[in-house]
């Protein structure tokens, strides 16, 4: 089984049955160039035998009319692709900023060309809001990304 860590104390048994259909983040980190306000205040890790095979972390972000947001930094190894490692991380992930933190907005970036990880993000309601060109360099040429958010689909209220 799948051994989910969120932050330094709590552990979740997840087991890994059959392959997903979609494929995780390829290793690349979801969430660059945002400007985060220091350090983060969730990190998840997904441990098999020991292994670290997938980190997550939610980062808040900076500016004070912003604390509502906050963007999203995940990568799986590679060998850890395809068996639920990115939906255990992102569905902790999730579950922690819609019930705990009082985040209305999650955002990320990720490569316009890595598919796998574009489905597992629009899996946990993140949609496309614009594509930024030329937005960083990958094995020596510029590549693309693209911007993606999830609003919390119901906001908490006053009961």
């Amino acid at each position: 089984g799948l051994d989910l860590r969120v932050g330094d104390h709590e552990r979740h048994e997840i087991g890994i049955g059959a392959r997903d259909a979609e494929a995780e983040e390829d290793g690349a980190c979801a969430g660059g160039g945002m400007r985060f306000a220091g350090e983060e205040f969730q990190r998840q890790r997904a441990e098999r035998g020991g292994e670290v095979v997938g980190n997550a972390g939610v980062h808040p972000l900076q500016h004070v009319r912003r604390r509502h947001a906050a963007g999203i930094g995940m990568a799986v190894a590679r060998h850890a692709q395809g068996q639920g490692v990115g939906s255990a991380l992102m569905a902790a992930i999730v579950d922690w900023a819609d019930r705990w933190a009082q985040l209305l907005r999650l955002e990320l970036t990720v490569f316009t060309d890595n598919a796998p990880a574009i489905a597992l993000y629009r899996k946990f309601g993140f949609e496309i809001e614009g594509t930024h060109r030329a937005y960083a360099m990958r094995d020596g040429a510029y590549a693309d990304v693209l911007a993606m958010a999830r609003l919390h689909p119901h906001p908490p209220r006053l009961r």
